[in-house]
This record gives structure tokens, sequence and C-alpha cells, in this order.
């Protein structure tokens, strides 16, 4: 796997001269993204906190600073209360707190991140930090991605879910048009984006096909996100999980896609060889949610500790966060480190041995409700990643 790692990190930098359509203040912060903050800003600040604390702080923050939303998308994983959201002065202390760690890169949910009234006055109040912005797409006006582009740290995601009949199906009529609108305007301001799509049994072999690769990239992304279903949220079900095969044969078509197309690529849950398992409770990521819960992972419902109570630190050093963090240290088979979906389990042991409460109202479902299917998907799939593992990738 480590093979595989060097070829996508010289494919990602390779295609770095595509930069050369941002704007001015976009490839300022894309040079800051890969160069300024790895080399400069980041790793004096990485090793401090390792020489205080005994191990190494996460590598970027997610963030829901609301849970509004201009769009009501059944099956959402966003199925807390619509009021929560966080203040400017609230979300900055966690910037500048997690600064001090040496981390620069906060990925912003939601809820609809553009429904967020500061969020320009943050992207201003931290030009040296990198802001990735999962949106609808359906807000951006040529004013915005201007404003966007003058600005430079801010980088979208535009959510879909396959071609008009997917999206349109889930996020209703018109909303496919309109993503590929904002994404031709974003384009032409010299914004840094790409799409994200949620993958289910049904749009699985859809998502990774030329035919809709070819379209993002035509409109312009620069990258794209596979983000697998998970029953978290809206009226979960689990039988939109890709089943076993349909999970390995994405796996195997995103490689095909990194060696043929100028884009890149990055699958949520089968990308654990890339970066040694899962990245979750402050192994290299964290969520804080609209309400100040600090999560394991977006798709990880529970919460032990809010961000107001605590400080990053004290959430990292919490026995429920440590308890994940020793089942991460568990995990052999990196094609199989979610424990959401791959090792049911041990979320059910970790969150007893956190006493963590669910921060949405059908996250009790991981717990008993959906057991039996989460389990019986996991060994289906972990039988297929064991075999694959043995074969190709375990050297």
């Amino acid at each position: 796997h480590s093979e595989a790692g060097i070829e996508f990190l010289q494919g990602m930098f390779a295609r770095l001269k595509k930069a050369g359509r941002f704007s001015k203040a976009t490839r300022r912060a894309t040079f800051g993204f890969f160069v300024t903050q790895p080399l400069v800003l980041i790793p004096y600040k990485r090793w401090r906190f390792k020489r205080r604390h005994g191990y190494y702080p996460p590598g970027f923050l997610a963030l829901s600073p609301t849970r509004r939303c201009n769009l009501a998308c059944p099956g959402c994983f966003e199925g807390g209360n619509s009021t929560d959201e966080l203040s400017l002065e609230t979300v900055s202390r966690i910037v500048t707190d997690a600064n001090g760690m040496g981390v620069y890169l906060f990925v912003l949910i939601g809820g609809e991140p553009l429904c967020w009234p500061p969020l320009f006055d943050l992207l201003e109040r931290f030009p040296s930090c990198t802001f990735g912005i999962y949106t609808n797409g359906t807000l951006v006006t040529k004013a915005m991605a201007d404003r966007f582009a003058a600005l430079g740290n801010g980088q979208l995601g535009f959510s879909l879910e396959g071609f008009e009949e997917q999206t349109d199906r889930r996020r209703g009529a018109g909303v496919f048009r309109k993503v590929l609108e904002s994404m031709d305007i974003c384009r032409d301001a010299g914004v840094h984006f790409g799409y994200s799509v949620t993958v289910t049994r049904d749009n699985n072999d859809l998502v990774v096909s030329d035919e809709f690769v070819d379209l993002m990239m035509a409109h312009g992304c620069f990258d794209g996100w596979y983000y697998q279903y998970m029953p978290v949220g809206c009226a979960p079900d689990a039988s939109l999980i890709p089943d076993p095969s349909q999970r390995e044969r994405r796996r195997q078509r995103l490689a095909e896609l990194r060696r043929t197309k100028d884009i890149n690529l990055y699958d949520f849950v089968n990308d654990g060889p890339l970066v040694g398992g899962c990245l979750c409770a402050g192994r290299y990521y964290l969520h804080i949610n609209a309400a100040g819960g600090v999560e394991p992972c977006a798709f990880y419902p529970f919460a032990a500790d809010t961000i107001r109570d605590r400080t990053l630190v004290e959430v990292l050093e919490s026995p429920f966060f440590k308890a994940i963090r020793a089942h991460q240290r568990e995990t052999e088979n990196l094609l199989a480190p979610c424990p959401v979906i791959d090792h049911p389990e041990w979320l059910r042991e970790a969150v007893a041995a956190g006493n963590a409460r669910p921060t949405q109202p059908t996250a009790a479902l991981l717990l008993d409700g959906m057991a039996t299917p989460l389990d019986a998907n996991a060994a289906a799939y972990r039988a297929i990643a064991d075999r694959v593992w043995k074969e190709e990738l375990a050297r």
C-alpha cells in the first residue's frame, strides 16, 4: 500500500499545474496549503504538541457551524435540531486553539455552511487557514464566487447524488442543473472546488463511471470525494449501504480512475491503506457539531463532551476518544478500518466505555436496532477485504 500512496501523492502534486486557472488569491492559498503550511507553519507546532502530550494532534478538524439548510433531503446524515448554531466567536476560539497545535485545515459541513451568516468573516479572520466547505450548491451567486476568489482560502465541495435523475430525486427538482451552473460560476471566477457524492447501493457504480467523472471535470472540478452511505441522521436505512462486492468494485474502479483521469479522487472508507486506517477520534480528525458536541467523526453521532465545557486537549484525552484510538491500533486490515460499518462492535464498546451520549435522535439505533444488519454487513465485507489485503496489499 505504500507504493499506492506514493503514486497517489505524485498524481496529486502533478495536478497542481491546473491551479493556473485559479484566482491570484486562490493560487496563493493553494501554495500555502501544499507548501507553507506543511513545511513552515505545521511541523514545529505538531512536534511541540507531541513533546508535551505524548501523541500528535489531529491534522484537521471538521465543524458544523449550523444545522440550518435550505433543502430537506431525505436521509440527510445531519439529524439534529435545526436551530443549533455555533457563533463566530466560538468557531474562532476553536480555530485559534487548533492553530496552536499545528492545525490549519478546517472542513465546514452542516447543515448548509452557506446559510451561516459569518462564513466570510471567518475566512477573512484566518487567512493562513484553509477551509473546505461542503455545500448543496443552490445558494452560490456570482458575487459570492467572486468573494471566494478574492479571499482564496475557501475550497467548495458540491454535493451530488449522480446525474440529474438521482440528484433531483433526493434533493429536489432543478437542483442538479443549479449545481452545474454554480460550478461554472466558480470555475469562471477562479475558485478551487470539487464534487462530493454520497455512495449508496443504488448509485455505487454510476458515480465512478467515465461519464459522470468526465462531466464533473468538464465543469471545472479539481477534486472528487466519495462518502459511503452511513446509516445515521434522518431515517437511517442499513439497506442503502453498498453491499461488500460493490464496495470492493468501487475501490478497484477508483484506483483505475486515479491512473486515467486528471482529477484528485478520494474515498472516505476505502482509502484506509493510504492514510493508515481510520482517522477519527483525533487520530487525524474529529467533528464538532452545531450544538458544540465533539464527535469522533461526522458519521459517529455520539459525544461525551462539548467544546463549550472542555478544551480540545481535554477531549482528545477523554476515555471515549482513548477507547476509540485503542481499537484503531488493533486494526490489522486497513481496508476495513471504520468503527461504524466495519467494526460496529467497537463503536458499541467505546460508547459504553466513554459514557458517550447520542447527538442525533436516531443515533441509538447503532447500538441496538441496527446492530444485527450492521454486524452482518461488516462480517461479509471483512471476508472480501481480508482476502484482498492478504493477496494484494499486505506488504
